[in-house]
């Protein structure tokens, strides 16, 4: 069984990096969303990379990317 590393509905802050056009670069931004089901093994995956429990933790590593 997966295990959560937060209750299922919990805020999470997810890094989403677009790229509108071929010649347009690439950009993050943080979009809040929570915790469900449905997302529950990507936020596993990407939990501490790209997934985060804080808004701070994930401004922090969006700065890291740059």
């Amino acid at each position: 069984a997966l295990m959560p590393p937060c209750p299922i509905g919990t805020k999470i802050y997810i890094l989403v990096t677009k790229r509108p056009k071929i010649t347009h670069p690439e950009f993050t931004f943080i979009k809040e969303s929570h915790l469900t089901y449905y997302n529950l093994e990507r936020v596993l995956a990407e939990f501490g990379k790209t997934v985060f429990l804080d808004y701070e933790a994930a401004k922090e590593a969006k700065e890291k990317m740059k």
